[in-house]
């Protein structure tokens, strides 16, 4: 599964990379349950503006690879 691939990855990544080399966000927001699909809209909308940043380099020109992920949990029901 991707998604538990990239968890494990990054759960390693937090132990064993410098913090130079990486880099880690994260928000608890109390929000009301409608606003939901909309921040899922928004979340897609970043990774959109971020894929057509820095996706589109001319061939040649990578030297790193990265992976970047955006998640939503829902912490309480």
């Amino acid at each position: 599964n991707l998604h538990k691939d990239f968890a494990s990855r990054a759960s390693d990544a937090m132990i064993n990379d410098p913090y130079e080399k990486r880099a880690a966000q994260l928000i608890t927001l109390s929000i009301p349950k409608d606003d939901i699909e909309e921040l899922r809209g928004e979340m897609q909308k970043i990774a959109e503006e971020i894929l057509k940043k820095y996706g589109n380099v001319s061939v040649g020109s990578q030297n790193q690879v990265v992976q970047m992920g955006i998640q939503l949990l829902q912490l309480t029901t």
